[in-house]
């Protein structure tokens, strides 16, 4: 009985460890893609900030990369948390199915 036990209460433990690697695989992903957007965007500088709709102006380097990573970071904020909430409802719904 006590054998029984400690398989289950290791089966869990692996289950958890499994989905928490997972979850750390994916956002580990998700910020080297983000890492390679702001590395082809710091060498895609040309001197030049290109607005919405005022078109072309002349701009510091800092300007430049501060309006790259204010894109960068309204596009992958919004990826990050569904990775996660993917995550969750993947451990959520393979606990459900045990049931």
């Amino acid at each position: 009985m006590l054998s029984y036990l400690a398989l289950l209460r290791y089966s869990q433990l692996t289950t958890a460890r499994r989905y928490v690697l997972s979850l750390l695989i994916m956002l580990g992903m998700l910020f080297v893609v983000g890492g390679i957007l702001l590395g082809s965007a710091a060498t895609g500088y040309d001197g030049n900030c290109y607005g919405f709709t005022d078109g072309v102006s002349g701009c510091s380097f800092e300007d430049y990369m501060s309006i790259q990573i204010q894109w960068l970071f309204i596009l992958m904020i919004p990826a990050a948390v569904v990775v996660s909430v993917v995550a969750i409802l993947n451990l959520i719904l393979s606990q459900l199915s045990k049931i």
